[in-house]
């Protein structure tokens, strides 16, 4: 089966309009397409950085708040500077673009304006035909491009049924002087996000020298597309000293990728080459954790027992009868004459 398609989404800097990009990933998604979800409010060097580490084919732009022009053009301008070239370019904005704006972003090498009461089925129509197909690509000129491109290839591999094999990625290092790498795991909500980007703020803060790399997984189906959007509110994590990869489980039960393992085995031996002190995040979402239920099943008796003991010692003082120590007091709670003295 042939790779899906992955492009980016993204809304410009000071624009807080989402509603329409989020219809549109959703089109997406329907017919098959990877979208990494970058939010709102993302300035140039976000869009850049986020669009070469996640070897896209393509970045998709909504823009209602007016300076298009100038925004769409920096983009290319630091494509090209990056040595990106074969990213290309497209977007909106309803009504905000004109069809002279329009002519004048083509002109500066954006591929195409969709304008207001263009369909959604239109849109997904143009990106299956004019990114459905790798484009002829450059050598890599930053180590970034260059992870992500064999990142890439690995992944690409399993969509075929070709597996790279283990000697192709064997970290050659003592496994004690890898990179660490710490998995975190939980239900859909639980955080595991939140709590990755402020991780990773404290360790740039704390070592300016570490680098530190992440493999989010969000699950998908087997010939389906995905919308990848941690990245959407791990504000922290848009550093060039943070390199981030977004996966789709692509069909696999547990939370993970096919190409996990081998792309973890990738990056723990890249990470070790480049010197410094590096960390590897690795966010994995599944349905299940046990160990929440049954802290939440412990706090829930909890507070029976604690409910019980008041309701006794209630109808105790009602009788008259001296109040023994109990559970309720443990727990603070207060009887209708105040808090136990003792």
């Amino acid at each position: 089966m042939a790779p899906p398609i992955r492009i980016l989404t993204a809304v410009p800097i000071c624009d807080g309009h989402d509603s329409a990009i989020n219809t549109i990933n959703l089109e997406f998604i329907r017919h098959g397409i990877e979208v990494i979800y970058l939010g709102y409010h993302r300035s140039v060097g976000d869009i850049v950085r986020a669009a070469i580490q996640e070897d896209v084919r393509a970045i998709g732009i909504s823009s209602y708040n007016g300076g298009h022009v100038e925004f769409f053009a920096e983009v290319i301008d630091l494509l090209r500077k990056r040595g990106a070239t074969g990213i290309k370019v497209f977007g909106g904005g309803g009504g905000t673009i004109t069809h002279d704006d329009a002519a004048a972003m083509k002109r500066k090498g954006i591929n195409k304006i969709f304008f207001a009461g263009t369909s959604l089925m239109e849109m997904t129509d143009y990106v299956r035909k004019h990114y459905g197909k790798p484009c002829k690509r450059t050598a890599a000129r930053s180590p970034d491009m260059e992870l992500a491109r064999k990142l890439t290839e690995i992944e690409e591999a399993y969509a075929k049924g070709k597996r790279r094999t283990a000697k192709q990625i064997r970290n050659p290092q003592s496994a004690i002087r890898n990179s660490k790498v710490i998995g975190f795991t939980g239900p859909g909500g639980a955080g595991k996000t939140t709590l990755i980007d402020e991780l990773v703020l404290r360790v740039l803060n704390q070592n300016p020298k570490a680098r530190i790399a992440i493999l989010s997984h969000d699950p998908s189906v087997i010939g389906q597309g995905a919308l990848l959007g941690d990245r959407a509110t791990m504000i922290n994590s848009q550093n060039d000293r943070v390199f981030m990869r977004s996966m789709a489980t692509r069909g696999q039960a547990g939370g993970l990728s096919p190409a996990t393992h081998d792309c973890l085995a990738h990056l723990n031996c890249r990470l070790y080459r480049a010197g410094n002190e590096s960390r590897l995040w690795q966010p994995v979402a599944i349905a299940k954790d046990r160990h929440a239920r049954s802290r939440r099943r412990r706090r829930g008796e909890q507070k029976r027992s604690a409910t019980r003991s008041h309701r006794a010692h209630r109808d105790r003082t009602a009788s008259g009868t001296k109040p023994a120590r109990t559970t309720a007091y443990r727990y603070g709670c207060k009887t209708p004459s105040g808090p136990w003295r003792g």
